[in-house]
């Protein structure tokens, strides 16, 4: 029997927010509101997610890894993941709490950089953690606004759900987020706050 360390469902909707050219295919983005969905098929493993985090100039990867695991016999414990980058010198991410999901969300904030949205599962899953990230001038990874909280209902997010979380209509970047407020966690269209260079 093995063990799962770690699943990252990696997601690259082609640098969905990309400029023409920066990408070989480009791929439609379906702007759908995203829903979970009950996964039947085993989780689709991928460790290494290409794009352009450090330059426009270079191609790279992000990549998870275990950063502290759980401590034995702690009825709460969990393992702490974090992104790395394959560029020598890029930062690594800060640790998120259980699996970790990621998208490249392509350009966002005009930077010429790859941007980041990673889902990680919270304490004993049915709820994830959002939080769309970009590495500024001084190598920092920062969020665009504040994370958000996904009820999944104990369901997988599926990739296209993943995928159609932040978007861009009209040169403006959005998420969709539920109103935790709401019995059916009504979705509603939200623009998002971009730090621009």
């Amino acid at each position: 029997m093995g063990l799962l360390l770690a699943t990252c469902s990696c997601h690259d909707a082609g640098n969905k927010n990309s400029a023409a050219g920066d990408t070989a295919a480009t791929v439609p983005v379906d702007t759908a509101k995203p829903v979970a969905e009950a996964r039947v098929e085993e989780k689709r493993d991928t460790f290494f997610l290409p794009g352009h985090y450090f330059s426009p100039d270079v191609l790279d990867s992000a990549y998870v890894f275990l950063s502290t695991p759980a401590v034995a016999n702690e009825e709460d414990g969990e393992n702490l993941y974090t992104l790395g980058f394959t560029s020598p010198g890029l930062a690594k991410m800060p640790e998120f709490h259980n699996q970790i999901y990621i998208t490249n969300e392509g350009d966002l904030n005009g930077d010429g950089k790859d941007d980041i949205t990673v889902f990680n599962e919270a304490l004993h899953g049915c709820t994830m953690m959002s939080n769309t990230y970009y590495n500024n001038a001084r190598n920092e990874w920062k969020e665009f606004g504040e994370g958000i909280l996904i009820p999944s209902s104990c369901d997988w997010l599926s990739d296209s759900a993943m995928n159609a979380r932040v978007f861009v209509e009209d040169s403006v970047v959005y998420r969709w987020e539920e109103d935790p407020k709401d019995d059916n966690f009504t979705q509603k269209k939200v623009k998002l706050i971009i730090s621009r260079p």
